[in-house]
């Protein structure tokens, strides 16, 4: 349309060219406007537009419990209402919310920031429906998958080297922690996708993780005639990593408090003199540490001393689990997932 035929235009202002600029007209609103063209009115109809904001990249965590981080481009937003914003993240059924924090942004953008979905090691090829909510109720979603990032990850060439070999191991203790688990608790085939490993482990890496843990022994420290009558030690991996003791105690003695210096651990239990005392959320980077445990009883104080790492040399050396490959092989994953995230850690410090 000329600028010459334009006799009449409402509510719209025309620069020295003739030309009107749209992109302030607000979004989620229609405009429209009586424009008076060689004598007569024609209705013009100018729809605004919402720029909203937008997915981007993701990552796996690597060095800390198992998670997918999902970046969002938030540039649209206010920073009231960025502060307002959250994710929230389904899998199987569970829900996690993650709310915005300003300064977990992208190391690639200044306008994106993240969010965390974490999820067990038996989970990676799960789905996670990431839905964000922002605004005056109004939300934007995507589905994704760990096994996705690992596989995308481990194809590119752009990845960095230093990150593949703990993509790899986080892959290999999904794959057989998984198949573990599923033997111990009997799961149905279509309870969780099966992850794919990015490695065999053979013969070979069973012997070298058993050789790798041999140090680590269980140590206790009960007085003689304490309160302790027996006490056991478990690992549990399909949520995420808690390192459980199973303490019995004496008749007559009820346990009071399990410590870890000064942090109070969760008890559970108590019918019958058994308890089990919780070490919850364990990093990959800490699955070889050592854990002295404090447990008090009427004043009385017993001390164990347990790692991840016990559990783990426990299922490549106990009799009872010595034709057992799928338990070896679960076993070998996790010795070398600690082992590749101390060394990725290792190599980011320097």
């Amino acid at each position: 349309m000329a600028k010459e035929n334009l006799s009449r235009v409402s509510g719209l202002t025309f620069d020295a060219d003739g030309v009107v600029t749209l992109d302030e007209i607000p979004y989620e609103l229609t405009y429209q406007f009586d424009v008076g063209y060689n004598g007569e009115t024609l209705e013009v109809h100018l729809v605004g537009f919402e720029v909203v904001p937008a997915f981007k990249t993701k990552s796996l965590v690597l060095s800390g419990l198992i998670g997918v981080n999902f970046y969002m481009d938030l540039s649209c937003l206010s920073d009231e209402e960025k502060a307002d914003s959250y994710m929230e993240f389904t899998v199987n059924g569970r829900t996690e919310r993650a709310d915005f924090d300003p300064d977990f942004i992208s190391e690639n953008s200044s306008d994106c920031y993240g969010f965390t979905c974490h999820i067990a090691s038996i989970e990676m090829a799960d789905e996670i429906t990431a839905v964000f909510h922002y605004g005056d109720d109004k939300t934007i979603g995507t589905t994704y998958t760990a096994q996705e990032y690992i596989e995308d990850a481990l194809e590119s060439p752009d990845y960095p080297q230093d990150a593949k070999a703990l993509v790899e191991a986080t892959a290999d203790y999904g794959h057989y922690v998984q198949a573990f688990m599923k033997e111990v608790k009997g799961w149905p085939d279509d309870l969780h996708v099966t992850i794919e490993a990015a490695n065999e482990i053979g013969e070979a890496e069973i012997a070298a993780a058993a050789a790798g843990t041999a140090d680590y022994a269980v140590t206790v420290n009960v007085p003689e005639g304490a309160f302790v009558r027996s006490f056991g030690y478990s690992l549990m991996m399909e949520d995420m990593v808690t390192l459980i003791l199973t303490v019995r105690t004496e008749s007559g003695h009820a346990l009071s408090s399990a410590k870890i210096g000064e942090e109070e651990l969760p008890i559970e239990g108590g019918a019958g003199g058994r308890y089990r005392v919780r070490i919850e959320n364990i990093m990959a980077h800490q699955l070889g540490s050592r854990y002295t445990v404090v447990l008090n009883a009427g004043g009385e104080d017993a001390e164990i001393t347990v790692s991840p790492m016990s559990y783990v040399n426990t299922l490549l050396t106990a009799p009872a689990y010595e034709n057992n490959l799928t338990a070896k092989q679960a076993a070998a994953a996790i010795y070398q997932y600690y082992q590749a995230a101390i060394a990725y850690i290792a190599r980011k410090a320097h």
